[in-house]
């Protein structure tokens, strides 16, 4: 959102704080919709098993669905790190700056009603979308992620992070996260995500149908492949 002659020196900077973290989300949301739609077309896909069982190259592949799976995780739990580029800055940067997006609006679509522009409607739209991260980030499954990715994925900290060591004090001791809820909380994350550069750019980026056409492709790539064990041949040692 490109700011108006504004006389405001820190309402300025709030902008351009704005379309800076806005900018890096959209970046990072933008990647990460073809790995969760890769990551939803192999989990639960029957195909997966029938084409890696007993193989050897198959754990090649078991690999690759790791490190997809490790690139999901960072993306969720990155999206709401305390940094000046998640979904978190951008939350405390846009509290408050309901009237400017509802003024830039109209400013931009002068003939677009008031109900089509949601005027009068943002400070609602920014507090829901700030309930529903909260709600996600108090789940246990997101704490158990968050576990997960100080632990094993950014740090070696096992049993020792931070978040494991809050939890303990207060008995509780998340399981470990499916593939699938994994997946849920990441569809989740891309929808808020979604929702918050809609506020602030007023554009609309349905992460549903990118995440559907990577799924689609993977699907694709599952059936596609001949069953490993029918077809490798072991490459002879050097000697």
């Amino acid at each position: 959102m490109k700011p108006e002659k504004l006389e405001d020196p820190e309402l300025c900077r709030r902008v351009k704080r704005l379309d800076k973290v806005v900018g890096q989300l959209e970046k990072r949301f933008s990647s990460a919709l073809y790995d969760i739609g890769s990551l939803k077309g192999t989990v639960d896909n029957p195909n997966v098993g029938k084409k890696l069982g007993h193989s050897y190259s198959g754990h090649f592949l078991d690999t690759s669905i790791r490190a997809l799976s490790a690139k999901v995780a960072l993306f969720v739990t990155k999206s709401f790190d305390k940094n000046s580029h998640s979904v978190t800055s951008f939350l405390r940067e846009v509290d408050g700056m309901a009237p400017y997006i509802e003024h830039v609006r109209k400013s931009k679509h002068p003939d677009w009603s008031d109900e089509w522009l949601e005027v009068g409607g943002v400070a609602k739209t920014i507090r829901e979308l700030s309930e529903r991260v909260d709600l996600l980030q108090s789940s246990e499954q997101f704490l158990a992620l968050k576990i997960n990715r100080d632990e094993m994925l950014a740090h070696s900290l096992e049993g020792e992070s931070g978040q494991r060591r809050k939890l303990n004090k207060i008995d509780i001791d998340p399981s470990p996260i499916t593939y699938r809820q994994l997946l849920d909380m990441s569809v989740e994350t891309a929808e808020i995500i979604s929702e918050a550069i809609r506020i602030w750019t007023f554009s609309v980026i349905d992460p549903k149908d990118w995440i559907e056409n990577a799924e689609e492709y993977a699907v694709m790539f599952w059936h596609s492949i001949p069953s490993l064990t029918e077809v490798e041949e072991m490459p002879d040692k050097k000697e």
